[in-house]
């Protein structure tokens, strides 16, 4: 007969089954110090670890770019165009102006040869040029003197397709703003989008193009010396005034707002002047601020007035209204100039959803608002993440507590 287990014998504890408990003399004040010890471990090794997972995406975007730059030289069409469209997010994502700028002249390249070409590579072309002028700045000042010329020729042409010339006329007022210097250039460019939008009829303007190049030409035309600058106002402010009668909301809207970019630039030069027609003005300008008109849809008369509004304050009442941007957690973007406002919606459309990361981190629009020298924002550990979130619960917890003594107190 086997031999019984005997139960009353003790059991033997190896510490693998359970945790051992911890002795007296380490609880308290001494376990805090333990787990700081733990915490302080763990954020070095995260510490590490993300600056190892940052090089390497910085070897891969790398890796990318140089792919891509071969790439939208290809032969083949899909190749090109897929390869400009990698390079157009990579930019439009990072600020990477000393990363490229060893393909300076290839990327020009690419630019020139492919804007020669179909309506898709047209248009990723003046893409492409724009993320380069807001990256490299004057560095490619040379190069794109040349591709503005071709884009000139293309946005002024009637026969192409509408997409292509927006495109163009986009592109030239970011390539010309960002890195055209010479007086020459800027006017040719100011010439050629005014001949554009003159050529319009104020009741069937194409409302993507017309904005367009309306507003590229009032953000170069601020470029120009101020005797170009009363020139121009002498001879568009007249059919200027005529597009605030279109049917299109949006034509009436752009009309306006490059009518008191223009006052803001001759007041800049002269505090005392005045459109010829400026009582006939303010009476129309008055009347779009407060549309009643019932075939107009309500959302076109609520942004038709809003934006009238402040035309009419800028113009009449000397007050451009303020508008502040808040693009990252330490810094604020404040606008008070029409021109300004006129930059910074052409980035946006340019950007889309990356226009807070080129303000934090490009010094190149930085320095066109203002904005001072790139502000080291501070990474948080995991510790000092955790330390937050303890202090937090602190602070809930006495919240708490002291709402629950105000309700007892309300109770008697």
């Amino acid at each position: 007969m086997g031999k019984r287990k005997n139960t009353n014998k003790e059991k033997l504890d190896y510490g693998i089954n359970r945790p051992a408990e911890k002795p007296e003399s380490i609880r308290g004040s001494d376990l805090s110090d333990l787990e700081s010890i733990a915490y302080s471990s763990i954020a070095g090794d995260v510490d590490t670890q993300v600056g190892d997972e940052e090089d390497f995406e910085e070897d891969v975007l790398q890796e990318k770019i140089s792919e891509n730059v071969v790439n939208a030289l290809d032969k083949r069409v899909n190749i090109r165009l897929k390869a400009m469209g990698i390079l157009n997010e990579a930019l439009k994502r990072h600020y990477m102006a000393e990363k490229i700028f060893k393909w300076k002249s290839s990327l020009c390249e690419i630019v020139d040869k492919n804007i020669k070409r179909s309506v898709e590579e047209t248009m990723q072309a003046c893409i492409l040029a724009s993320m380069l002028s807001i990256q490299l700045g004057m560095e490619i000042e040379n190069d794109v003197a040349e591709i503005l010329v071709h884009m000139r020729q293309l946005c002024s042409d009637p026969s192409k397709p509408e997409a292509m010339r927006i495109a163009c006329a986009q592109s030239i007022g970011i390539c010309a703003y960002f890195s055209a210097d010479q007086p020459n250039v800027i006017y040719d460019c100011v010439t050629s989008l005014k001949n554009v939008w003159t050529s319009f009829k104020n009741v069937n303007a194409p409302v993507g193009l017309y904005s367009t190049v309306l507003s590229s030409w009032a953000m170069l035309l601020n470029q120009c010396n101020p005797s170009i600058i009363f020139t121009a106002i002498a001879e568009s402010q007249p059919k200027l005034c005529l597009f605030l009668e279109a049917s299109s909301v949006e034509v009436r809207i752009a009309a306006g707002e490059v009518l008191a970019c223009l006052y803001e630039m001759a007041h800049n030069s002269n505090s005392e002047f005045r459109f010829h027609n400026h009582f006939d003005l303010e009476e129309t300008l008055s009347s779009l601020a407060v549309d009643s008109l019932k075939q107009h849809a309500k959302r076109d008369k609520k942004v038709q007035k809003l934006t009238f509004r402040q035309i009419n304050d800028t113009i009449f009442h000397e007050k451009t209204p303020q508008v502040q941007i808040r693009f990252n957690k330490l810094e604020t973007l404040t606008i008070e100039a029409c021109h300004s406002k006129l930059v910074y919606d052409h980035l946006c459309q340019l950007l889309q959803g990356n226009i807070n990361a080129h303000l934090t981190e490009n010094a190149i629009i930085r320095e066109v608002f203002d904005l001072g020298p790139i502000v080291e924002e501070k990474v948080l550990t995991k510790a000092d993440k955790m330390e937050r979130v303890y202090v937090q619960k602190c602070m809930d917890k006495a919240r708490n507590i002291h709402r629950a003594k105000q309700r007892d107190k309300k109770a008697f």
